[in-house]
């Protein structure tokens, strides 16, 4: 209710107030011709009191109005953060694989709806690129995240890259005493009855299935060990497969588990095959490891070697979470899908090797040198030092190579 003004004028008969029936009364917006300005002497002096009425609370109306916009406001902010929540913090990026090939990117694209089906996180997508260069400065600008590769592909490429997970594989001969393991040795070898070192004209042989697998190594072998006694041979020749390639050369350039697979089939004797040393000493196979410095690891899973900052931060992290609990539902026996098998896409090694049994963590200080190791490192011609047990932890140690000539 507004205030109500009124003023009395002394002098009269009475000296009641006027009543609001009277003239002179004031209220808001209207006042009387009788009106006494105040000042004005001769009309008397005027006495003006202001009554306040007391203010009435607010409306019930009011309220009720006040107490729901603020319910809205408050419901708004609480929802506004449960989506920052949601899609900030709830939901991963997908993590993205690079191929290289088209076989590749279908075995992917396979993997990841079977990833999904057993709800495993971050979400996984692919894709391909037009080689193993390309994929590589994708992984080193971020535009992908991860790849596999071999380890003469990590020494090419062990300027961008680091591993973050390595191959466990069983050896393709299983017997009694196999075990799995994390890289493949090479030899030079030879039938017991035949003569060493050869003439310059004769040439070290090599199967083909070896050299698909490790071209690298074979053609670098011949500026490393099989010059270890000498400038011969200067070539290597290829032949269909081992057996052929012990029969028809002189000696052979092959890793340990071909020589002992081929042994286990019965085709040669593994008494009648001895390792060369690299001083020309002579050794059984079963005594490789006193006379060999030729090791390659087994392939890795690689991301980009840069400091990452914000929420990539975490991404190899969460590549190691993932892809350690992928081989759990999809290894070996997986019954619907198999991350280690490419047989249904008519080839091998596509993504993983055929021949894997785990993905194996590596250490977060692990470097691409450090995974090589020394005697990888020297052999490809450099002369760096390292120590790869900032690699491998205790539950996975790397093996130890003989420094024996």
């Amino acid at each position: 209710m507004s205030s109500y003004k009124y003023k009395k004028t002394t002098g009269g008969d009475d000296g009641d107030p006027l009543t609001l029936n009277e003239t002179g009364i004031e209220m808001n917006s209207f006042t009387t011709e009788e009106e006494v300005k105040p000042g004005n002497a001769e009309e008397g002096v005027v006495e003006e009191e202001v009554v306040q009425v007391p203010n009435q609370l607010p409306r019930p109306c009011r309220v009720k109005t006040f107490y729901m916009s603020w319910a809205l406001v408050t419901t708004g902010l609480l929802f506004g953060l449960i989506l920052t929540a949601l899609f900030g913090h709830g939901s991963k990026r997908s993590i993205k694989w690079c191929c290289v090939s088209q076989q590749e990117l279908t075995k992917c694209s396979e993997m990841t709806v079977y990833f999904e089906l057993e709800t495993l996180q971050p979400p996984l997508s692919c894709q391909k690129k037009d080689s193993i260069s390309a994929c590589v400065d994708a992984i080193d600008s971020d535009t992908v995240d991860v790849m596999s590769m071999s380890s003469q592909l990590l020494y090419q490429y062990r300027d961008k890259l680091k591993p973050i997970m390595a191959e466990q594989v069983y050896p393709a001969h299983h017997g009694s005493n196999s075990q799995a393991v994390y890289g493949e040795y090479f030899v030079r070898a030879k039938l017991r009855n035949r003569t060493f070192p050869v003439q310059c004209n004769e040439s070290y042989c090599t199967d083909e299935d070896t050299y698909f697998r490790s071209s690298y190594i074979v053609d670098n072998a011949l500026k490393h060990s099989l010059k270890q006694t000498g400038k011969c041979p200067n070539n290597i020749s290829i032949q269909a497969d081992l057996a052929r390639s012990l029969h028809d050369c002189a000696a052979v350039f092959t890793t340990v588990t071909a020589l002992q697979n081929l042994a286990g089939t019965g085709k040669i004797n593994e008494s009648d095959i001895e390792v060369i040393c690299l001083n020309a000493s002579l050794t059984t196979l079963s005594r490789y490891m006193e006379c060999t410095r030729i090791f390659t690891p087994t392939n890795t899973l690689v991301v980009s070697n840069k400091l990452r900052e914000g929420t990539d931060a975490e991404m190899p992290m969460l590549i190691v979470e993932l892809f350690h609990v992928a081989y759990l539902y999809f290894g070996r026996d997986g019954e619907y899908f198999q991350m280690f098998n490419s047989s249904k896409y008519e080839s091998r090694d596509l993504m993983f090797t055929d021949a894997a049994l785990k993905l194996i963590p590596l250490l977060p200080k692990c470097t691409a040198e450090a995974y090589l190791g020394s005697t990888y490192m020297e052999f490809a011609g450099s002369s760096v030092d390292v120590d790869n047990r900032t690699c491998f932890t205790k539950a996975f140690p790397r093996p130890i190579i003989s420094e024996i000539n």
